[in-house]
């Protein structure tokens, strides 16, 4: 009886590290096969660069995506590499620069696999004359529309705004009552903006502000929109 015991308990020793093996090369096997992210981001869109001083050149720019996730952005000036974004910021300030000189950029995406987009289309500014400053803020943007997306999405569209030296951008603020409590909610270069993560069935109120590179902000906002979520 005891050795019958003892046979079958080294059957079943085999048994179990045969089992053991399986799932171990199996564990390999998949780990080899994992498919590397060869994927590279999109292009950066609507790139603006403003002149904030003699010396300083702000840019802006719309974020791309990745299937993985955005993780920096290169920046280009006058088709050298000027320097990288640390984190998926999507401004930047050069510094850098010499008093009523033209400049142009261009900016490019990346992923932590090191994949790299084309570059964005160019936008140029020229500094700003030395011992001057730009002291005029952007006028108002106009024909500020709302349009509700889905049940938690508002689709804004609006006019540019100008400005003596350039428009950097526009500050987005929303409101849950006719010219209640505005909170700003977003910024963006474009002349368009999506509001999002919004409650079903509720209406919600809008103006928009322009701003520039120094940055100074509209003194006047746009008209006021409002939409309701489906």
């Amino acid at each position: 009886m005891g050795k019958i015991r003892f046979v079958y308990n080294v059957q079943l020793l085999a048994v179990l590290s045969m089992v053991l093996m399986i799932s171990g090369c199996g564990s390999s096997s998949s780990d080899s096969n994992s498919v590397a992210d060869t994927t590279a981001p999109s292009v950066p869109t609507y790139l603006t660069a403003v002149a904030a001083t003699d010396t300083k050149v702000s840019l802006r720019w719309l974020a791309s995506t990745d299937n993985v996730g955005v993780t920096a952005y290169a920046i280009y000036r006058n088709d050298a590499y000027l320097a990288t974004t640390t984190t998926a910021t999507t401004a930047y300030s050069d510094a850098a620069c010499t008093a009523n000189t033209p400049y142009t950029y261009k900016v490019s995406s990346r992923d932590a696999a090191g994949n790299t987009s084309a570059l964005s289309t160019s936008a140029t500014t020229t500094t700003i004359i030395s011992g001057f400053s730009d002291s005029s803020a952007p006028t108002a943007p106009g024909s500020l529309s709302a349009t509700a997306a889905s049940s938690s999405q508002i689709s804004l569209t609006w006019t540019a705004a100008t400005d003596n030296i350039g428009v950097s951008g526009y500050n987005i603020y929303r409101a849950s009552a006719s010219m209640g409590s505005y909170t700003k909610v977003g910024t963006t270069p474009a002349l368009s903006y999506t509001d999002t993560g919004l409650t079903s069935g509720k209406t919600y109120f809008y103006v928009v502000k322009a701003f520039d590179g120094v940055p100074s902000e509209s003194l006047t906002a746009s008209n006021e929109a409002y939409a309701t979520t489906q």
